[in-house]
């Protein structure tokens, strides 16, 4: 069973009220969310495949939509919670994020099946930047399409390895104008 929570990760529920995130980042205390919304695609995880291949069984076209169909509609619960946040602008453009990724996703699995939306998922994946170490509010469209990958990798059972190389490959976050300058300013001067 995995929930969609308010600190942006789907989260796999364990004994005692307690859970982790579907990184393997850390448990987090039982009551950290105000709302936690269960999703239970009812799709078993998938074993990876060997040589390079993404999975062994692929859920069937119909197992894909519905759980994408599930994710879209938490994406647009969240757009109509989004004024009640802190940053709403932010929270509303990372639900937007995902909800137009899972869009995406669900139009390239209707076209060409569930292996072509694993694909593209990936290669979305790849070319996302790295947003770690930013603020909460930062970057709300990188980090909306990221939580969306790592949701739909969750849900059709990515081999953790495959999703391990896929973000190694992916490249920094360009800095902005004026920081490059300073940091080249720095390199000259050092």
């Amino acid at each position: 069973v995995y929930s969609e929570c308010n600190h942006g990760r789907t989260c796999r529920k364990e004994g005692g009220g307690s859970h982790e995130d579907g990184t393997g980042n850390g448990r987090y205390p039982s009551g950290h969310h105000a709302n936690i919304r269960v999703v239970n695609t009812g799709v078993a995880r998938v074993p990876a495949r060997s040589a390079g291949e993404t999975v062994k069984e692929l859920m069937t076209t119909e197992q894909l939509l519905q759980g994408l169909k599930h994710y879209r509609r938490i994406a647009r619960q969240d757009l109509l919670r989004a004024p009640e946040t802190p940053h709403p602008d932010a929270f509303r453009l990372h639900a937007e994020a995902r909800r137009a990724l899972y869009v995406a996703l669900e139009g390239r699995a209707s076209e060409a099946g569930p292996q072509d939306a694993v694909d593209f998922s990936l290669e979305q994946y790849r070319a996302l930047p790295f947003t770690t170490g930013t603020a909460e509010h930062e970057h709300p469209g990188l980090k909306g399409r990221e939580n969306g990958l790592e949701n739909f990798f969750l849900m059709i059972g990515l081999d953790p390895k495959m999703r391990r190389e896929a973000r190694s490959a992916r490249p920094k976050l360009p800095l902005p104008p004026q920081e490059e300058a300073q940091q080249q300013g720095n390199l000259k001067d050092g």
